[in-house]
Formats: structure tokens, sequence, C-alpha cells
């Protein structure tokens, strides 16, 4: 990819720089990396207990174990 670089925004205050495809998580002062964490298991574990409580009825008992449950992040 030989893009060229864009020039330099005049308002360089106002700019907003997202950084996409991040390889690496963090950087230690010694150089060490740290790869992109896999959230993918807690982000399922995570919709399966908020489509439990959704099927509770608002305000029960059952639907504030539930609650409990979602926020405190025990699996369901």
């Amino acid at each position: 990819m030989d893009k060229e670089t864009p020039e330099k925004p005049e308002n360089p205050e106002k700019v907003v720089g997202i950084d996409v495809w991040i390889l690496t998580y963090a950087h230690d002062t010694d150089g060490t990396a740290i790869g992109s964490p896999d959230f993918s298991e807690e982000r399922d574990r995570l919709e399966r207990a908020q489509c439990d409580l959704s099927r509770k009825e608002h305000g029960s008992n059952n639907w504030e174990e539930q609650r409990k449950l979602w926020l405190n992040g025990t699996p369901t």
C-alpha cells in the first residue's frame, strides 16, 4: 500500500484518530508487548445472562436473582 501521508490538519485539536486492527494491546517500557485479549467467551457469557434476564418478569424474585448473577459476573 503506497499511499501518501495526508497533509497535517489546520486544527489538530479537533482531530480524532482511531487505530483499527490493533496487533498488540500494550507495550511495556522494556519493549515487552502484550497481545490483544480475547473477550469472546466473556461476551458470550454476558449475552446468555442478558437473554436469561430478559425472560424473567421485571422486578420478580427470579429477575432480581438473575440480575445479581449478571452484575457479579457469575456464570448462569
